[in-house]
């Protein structure tokens, strides 16, 4: 859910904030984080409730 929070707050911004490379450069090294302890993204929209 953070990734996700982020990534919305990422395509709501407004076109003039500076805040947002910052937001963008946390949200990479997050992922990164997360990849390199064998966290992988899950594919869920639209896919059924298992």
């Amino acid at each position: 859910p953070v990734l996700d929070d982020l990534a919305r707050a990422l395509q709501n911004r407004p076109a003039d904030d500076a805040w947002a490379g910052g937001i963008e450069l946390i949200a990479r090294k997050f992922q990164s984080i997360l990849e390199s302890e064998g966290v992988t993204r899950i594919e869920a929209e639209g896919q059924p409730f298992d």
